[in-house]
């Protein structure tokens, strides 16, 4: 049985400017994040990761 397999994501804090780095199997959409330099509530999960690009993870590179 192979690992599950962590996505890491940056998300910048457009309060302080610093970047979040969220690693992850799987995080529940309604999940609040906050900025972990400044505690700025950053949004749910689901909102974050709506606005992020769209990886396609069938390409293989």
């Amino acid at each position: 049985m192979n690992p599950p397999a962590f996505d890491q994501h940056a998300i910048p804090c457009p309060h302080c400017g610093a970047t979040n780095t969220i690693t992850t199997v799987e995080i529940p959409e309604r999940m609040q994040i906050d900025c972990s330099a400044c505690q700025a509530p950053l949004g749910s999960w689901g909102d974050i990761r709506s606005k992020m690009p769209q990886v396609d993870r069938n390409v293989v590179g």
